[in-house]
């Protein structure tokens, strides 16, 4: 199943038009989810930026999602890279599949969105499930995503926690894709 998610940036005309695309299909009984950012053209500096950050965040998750750490470190160790950078995410940078509903807080530094005194209720969102323990056989989908101004770029896949580290069930959701 393809789901198309927005629109990130770009007019189509002398700048790159980039959107993601969630993907949501089953590898071995389980949902996995890919997170795809496509972009057409010339791609804007600003979303090669934000493209980086994201795979940064995304690297973080890889090193840091480990037997017997907690999931509350794994979302620290992936908001690092974003707030560095001096961006802001909208959607969590990761949740688990299995077991279900564990997510990393959203709307993270979203203050700096612009327009958004035109939306109610918007604002961050803790963690959930941060004292979660992580065990093999868990499998959660890594998707960080960097905002600056008006510009998103979400990137990532789904994970399975294996004894010594994590095993990516499709790389190719890892990092921005550029159609020419």
């Amino acid at each position: 199943m393809i789901v198309w998610e927005g629109h990130a940036g770009g007019t189509g005309d002398t700048e790159a038009a980039i959107d993601d695309v969630g993907l949501a299909d089953g590898c071995g009984g389980i949902e996995t989810q890919q997170q795809l950012a496509l972009a057409v053209g010339a791609v804007d500096p600003v979303l090669h930026e934000l493209a980086r950050v994201a795979r940064a965040s995304y690297d973080a998750g890889l090193a840091a999602l480990r037997p017997g750490k907690t999931f509350g470190e794994v979302c620290t160790a992936m908001t690092k890279p974003v707030l560095d950078a001096g961006c802001w995410h909208l959607t969590p940078l990761i949740h688990s599949l299995a077991p279900l509903a564990f997510t990393s807080a959203t709307g993270v530094g979203i203050e700096q969105m612009p327009g958004l005194s035109r939306f109610k209720g918007i604002g961050t969102r803790g963690a959930f499930g941060g004292d979660l323990v992580i065990e093999p056989g868990m499998t959660f989908e890594l998707e960080p995503n960097a905002c600056r101004a008006d510009r998103r770029v979400n990137i990532g896949g789904t994970v399975v926690v294996t004894k010594t580290g994590v095993e990516e069930l499709n790389r190719i959701a890892a990092e921005m894709r550029i159609i020419d």
